[in-house]
């Protein structure tokens, strides 16, 4: 008898202090010491939201090219790439490479295909646009924060 509860105490502390057995569960994530430790891209306490949510909301600022300087307001939201926001509009799709900076795949934007690359500071976007068949000194720089 007395062996049968070494075993049945020795299976409730196994169970008890088992890694899978997070409070609420490991959406995208294992499970370590009872704390969920995320995929890359995923945040919370069940790893269930993108982290890229953060940078979500109204940016406005300024567009600055060669010959010219106006202003520009966008909403930044998420998609259903993990990876990628979306700046509503100006049509960009931002691709991240870490938690801050991204690319900016070939697409038209202000009426011209442009791809570039930029970063996140807090509430600020910067993004460098420059043309994919033109001149590469037409580049165009965006600077927003969030409003």
């Amino acid at each position: 008898m007395p062996r049968i509860l070494y075993y049945i105490a020795l299976s409730l502390l196994f169970i008890a202090t088992s890694c899978n057995r997070c409070k609420e569960g490991c959406v995208n994530g294992q499970c370590v010491q009872r704390t969920c430790d995320c995929d890359q891209w995923y945040a919370g306490d069940r790893c269930d939201r993108s982290q890229l949510t953060v940078f979500a909301g109204y940016y406005r600022g300024q567009t600055t090219t060669d010959s010219s300087r106006f202003s520009v307001g966008f909403n930044v939201v998420t998609t259903d790439t993990v990876n990628m926001l979306y700046a509503d509009s100006l049509s960009l799709r931002l691709v991240f490479e870490d938690e801050t900076r991204f690319q900016v795949p070939e697409q038209e934007v202000f009426g011209k295909v442009m791809q570039g690359e930029g970063q996140v500071l807090v509430d600020l976007f910067s993004i460098r646009l420059e043309p994919v068949n033109g001149d590469p000194m037409d580049q165009t720089l965006i600077e927003a924060t969030r409003h």
